[in-house]
């Protein structure tokens, strides 16, 4: 052991022999006193209350005994009253009540827990099955006694008791009880001598007082805490007498015993209650008096041995008191030690040590609070950010201000290895303000790469900058730097998407700056910049793609003309302005002849030029037109405002004026060929989509004829008629085996395994043949026919499956729904049903286009809810043809969509179609979805779209539409996968 550990055992041994010398008599004199007072008390206390409680205990328990007998009396009286006189019965309680005051009912319980009888008048379907006497009573006990309850028919409170009554086969014919008055049992202890301050209680088995003596009103029903009283520690020798604190933190010795009916011990308990202080106070007052005489012997001796060590001890310790005061205050102490090697000049010289040490710690926990306070700041900041720039420029101002540094500058890692400063903050000093502009920063291998940020940037590392170290990679800087006042500085590198994209550089004058727990802050800092970049970065590719897609969704990518949606919103607002005004609206479709051929002789970017130049001309035609739209292939349609029907031929002048000039493509001069169809609201219909269908046949009319255009000659009586029969007979194609599912597969581009099927609806009609989807579907959607064609379709498709699953072939099948479907549950149940046909889960896709889930959005999306809840995926079919509300779409619990065959034209040889079909790709990957190109006809465009991201894709290129037979077959000949073949365009 060394001298220095003596010397303190040495200090501590001689001020525990002073304390111990002062104390230590008077302690134990107090110890032995209290404890031999306490004792005898305590013990006789104690087995009074015990003698009183079995006193008290006996009185009520023969109060019990008593209520039982006549109990048993009365069941003998009841034996003669006739089984179903209840009128008898009743008298016979009703007697018994008025000799006996102490009850305050009696009565018969039935089997059944219904009151046969009573004293009192009562309800008969009064139930008293839930009390515990008449159930202990029915279970077979002798007696069974309750608890505490305000009766039924008394209504006052109560402890009653039941008796079991058996017929002559021994089966319980009923429970008679009595409602005995709790004042009885009170009685039986209001002649008992109680101590002050103790009283007298009757418990149930609950813990409900029942009796309270003295009289306490208030407390009778109340909760006693039984369970923790018996619980409680024992208060002495006395088996059943515990000690426990109330809530109100008084203790009490509690003595308890039992009542018994017989050799039946019942629930119920007698409590004496007796405050520990009227047991504890006489040995309190004795430890006072003595404790009175050790304080004054301890005084004495404390008060000598004070003066005796007051030279030896005080005077030191008050030394090293105003050292720790000085130390507290951060006032560097001078002490003037003593060179004693005592133990309080040990202590002198280890506070000096210790101030040191102190001053030290105090400077870096200051600037670590300092950078803590920056990152608090920065983080409010980065929520709010709106823009990269403000928001990086609101970083270093936070740096400057918060954290107190010299400067802050944020920069970003250039391809050509240099490192642009795109935001600056530092104090006012005009030598700082210059070094933004005149300091070089590299971050290669030259030698303005070898600084700071260089270093930080290569390594992805904080790296700090001492001025005051002599490596000479620093020397291209250190004059500017000295010259500003800077002694240190750090450089922490942005990790922008995971790579370090530049640099957060801080300057300092403090030369102990940027100690490991301050750098450790700063690295959080630049952590939450570079997520703050990203996140802004990000957020704003979604405002470009969400542009993107609306302006596809709106226009024709290829002619700048209006997208099928667009187009048919001019219409309905139109219509809603010219509502009962005497104009016409000639709704024309225009088809460029042999089209195809145009692509094939001078290819796909020369006829997208034809096409454009015709949308310009038609744009820009006089008087201008409602609308200009196109939505595939080589079709424009218009909306034109006429006065009268003759007027349609000024139409058509002027538009073959336009149509007939040539266009230039590949140096050379075409004319095109056209083809015009013309329908007229509302003569040949109210709807734009049944006008476009019109003038297309009358456009396919002039074609057949050779004429240049045709008028709609259809009447709406003729076609009522055609859509009546259509109805008619599809009603019967729906029994006579006439439809039938037709699929198409769609792979995945990465693998090329077939992923799903579509399945498309087909109607081969005895007579007509082959009709057409798009002739009878829309009509169904007009009538109740949609539902049980919708629900021939998922189980024609569920018989299918199994029949693939018997192949081998397992493989999700999509089925399209009707917009008609969503504005009822129906469509729930339908689903439901089917899925409880199979075991297996996820087989069953559904498939919506945008434009029906936005005709009614809020009950769509909660019966969409309810089919996703059922393990039904749902797509978004023809996206981006339709509304593309951006906002609803993010709402949908939808799992992927399906991009328009629009918008992927062209995609291999158009960079703006390109474009677009990527936004869409990348806005549905932020968003979770998958993304399944559809109208994939060539190799290219497949190839193009595997290049975008696409997730999957569907086509006549891949495959057409087959019959499940034909499809198995195509599978298992392709095995599962689709190989393009190689001589294919």
């Amino acid at each position: 052991m060394s001298a220095a550990s003596h010397r303190f055992i040495s200090l501590r041994t001689q001020l525990l022999g002073l304390i111990l010398l002062a104390v230590l008599p008077g302690l134990l004199a107090l110890i032995v006193l209290s404890h031999l007072n306490r004792e005898a008390n305590r013990e006789s206390a104690i087995r009074e209350g015990e003698h009183l409680a079995e006193i008290i205990s006996w009185s009520q328990g023969q109060a019990l005994r008593t209520a039982a007998d006549e109990l048993g009396h009365l069941a003998d009286l009841h034996r003669l009253v006739p089984k179903d006189d209840l009128a008898a019965c009743n008298q016979l309680m009703r007697r018994f009540i008025n000799q006996h005051p102490n009850y305050l009912n009696a009565g018969m319980i039935a089997p059944n827990g219904r009151i046969a009888c009573s004293a009192l008048p009562f309800k008969p379907e009064t139930d008293l099955s839930d009390r515990s006497y008449f159930r202990e009573a029915a279970s077979g006990q002798p007696i069974g006694v309750g608890e505490y309850q305000v009766g039924r028919l008394t209504g006052k409170p109560s402890l009653n008791i039941g008796h079991p009554v058996y017929n002559a086969r021994k089966q319980l014919a009923g429970v008679l009880y009595l409602a005995i008055n709790l004042d009885w049992f009170a009685q039986a202890s209001s002649d008992s001598a109680l101590p002050n301050g103790t009283y007298v209680a009757m418990i149930d088995h609950s813990g409900h007082i029942l009796t309270r003596y003295p009289a306490a009103p208030q407390k009778i029903g109340t909760r006693f805490p039984l369970h923790a009283v018996f619980a409680a520690p024992l208060a002495d020798t006395v088996k059943n007498a515990t000690e426990y604190r109330i809530a109100q933190g008084e203790r009490w010795i509690y003595i308890h015993n039992p009542l018994s009916i017989g050799n039946q011990q019942s629930p119920i308990y007698t409590i004496v209650a007796i405050p520990a202080r009227q047991i504890d106070e006489p040995v309190d007052r004795q430890f006072q008096l003595t404790l009175a005489i050790v304080i004054a012997i301890s005084l004495l001796v404390l008060l000598a041995a004070w003066f005796g060590a007051r030279r030896m001890v005080l005077k030191p310790l008050q030394r090293l008191a105003h050292a720790a005061d000085q130390i507290g205050s951060r006032q560097r102490g001078n002490f003037d030690w003593p060179d004693s090697h005592d133990e309080f000049g040990t202590l002198g010289r280890a506070f000096d040590q210790m101030d040191r040490e102190l001053t030290a710690r105090g400077a870096e926990i200051e600037r670590a609070s300092r950078a803590s306070k920056t990152l608090s700041e920065a983080n409010r900041s980065l929520i709010k950010a709106i823009d990269e720039k403000s928001f990086l420029q609101r970083m270093c101002e936070v740096t400057v201000a918060e954290g107190g540094y010299i400067a802050a500058w944020i920069g970003f890692a250039r391809a050509d290895r240099t490192v642009e400063i795109v935001a600056t903050r530092t104090q006012l000093s005009d030598e700082i303000q210059r070094l933004a502009s005149t300091i070089a920063l590299r971050w290669d291998d030259t030698p303005l790469g070898q600084g700071a940020v260089g270093r930080a940037i290569r390594s992805g590392r904080p790296c700090i900058l001492r001025l005051n170290t002599l490596d000479p990679a620093f020397e291209p800087w250190r004059s500017l730097l000295e010259g500003a006042g800077i002694r240190i500085a750090i450089a922490l590198p942005l990790t922008i998407q995971d790579s370090v994209a530049g640099v957060l550089l801080i300057h300092a004058r403090e030369a102990d700056a940027f100690q490991p727990r301050e750098v450790e802050t700063l690295g959080e800092l630049a952590a939450d910049i570079g997520f703050g970049i990203t996140g802004l970065r990000l957020k704003q590719r979604h405002r470009e793609a969400r542009r993107a897609i609306r302006q596809v969704s709106r226009y024709d990518p290829v002619t700048g003309t209006l997208s099928r949606s667009s187009f048919y919103r001019r219409f309905s607002q139109w219509v809603r302005r010219r509502r009962g005004q005497d104009r016409l609206l000639a709704v024309v479709v225009i088809n460029v002849c042999q089209f195809g051929a145009v692509n094939v002789a001078f290819g796909y970017e020369q006829g997208d030029h034809i096409l454009a130049e015709i949308g310009i001309r038609l744009q820009a035609l006089t008087p201008e037109p409602l609308a200009v739209g196109r939505w595939g292939g080589a079709e424009f349609a218009l909306l034109i405002e006429v006065a009268q029907h003759h007027a349609l031929d000024d139409v058509v002048e002027i538009l073959t004026q336009v149509l007939d000039l040539p266009v230039t493509t590949a140096q050379i001069e075409l004319e095109p060929e056209t083809c015009i169809g013309i329908s007229v609201y509302p003569a040949h219909g109210e709807h734009v989509g049944q006008l476009l269908t019109r003038a297309r046949a009358a456009m396919e009319r002039a074609r057949r004829l050779g004429t240049r255009y045709a008028v709609h000659e259809g009447t709406p009586e003729r076609e009522a008629a055609r859509h009546l029969q259509i109805l008619t007979h599809l009603r019967t194609a729906l029994d006579d085996n006439q439809l039938a599912l037709h699929y198409q597969p769609k792979i995945d581009l990465a693998s090329g395994r077939v992923t799903g099927l579509e399945a498309l609806l087909r109607w081969q009609h005895p007579d007509w043949g082959n009709v057409r989807p798009d002739e009878f579907i829309p009509l169904t959607e007009q009538t109740r026919l949609i539902q049980p064609l919708t629900e021939w379709t998922l189980h024609r498709a569920l018989h299918d499956r199994e029949i693939m699953l018997q192949r081998g072939v397992d493989i999700p099948i999509a089925v399209n729904l009707s917009s008609g479907l969503l504005r009822n549950r129906e469509i729930v149940r339908m689903v439901a049903q089917v899925l409880g046909l199979h075991a297996s889960a996820g087989w069953l896709q559904l498939e919506l286009t945008e434009t029906a889930m936005m005709e009614d959005p809020e009950r769509s999306l909660a019966i969409l809810h309810e089919l996703v809840a059922q393990g039904t995926p749902i797509h978004v079919d023809d996206f981006g043809a339709g509304y593309s509300s951006l906002g609803y779409l993010q709402r949908l619990p939808v799992d992927t969509i399906k991009i328009d065959r629009v918008l992927i034209q062209h995609i291999d040889r158009d960079a703006r179609n390109a474009a677009l079909t990527r936004a869409a790709v990348e806005f549905a990957h932020v968003l979770g979805l998958k993304v399944v190109a559809e109208g994939v006809e060539t190799k290219a465009i497949l190839q193009r779209l595997e290049v975008l991201g696409c997730d999957a894709a569907q086509g006549y290129f891949i495959a057409r539409p087959m019959p499940r037979g034909d499809f198995l077959d195509w599978f298992e000949h392709h095995d599962g996968r689709f190989v393009p073949p190689e001589d294919s365009t």
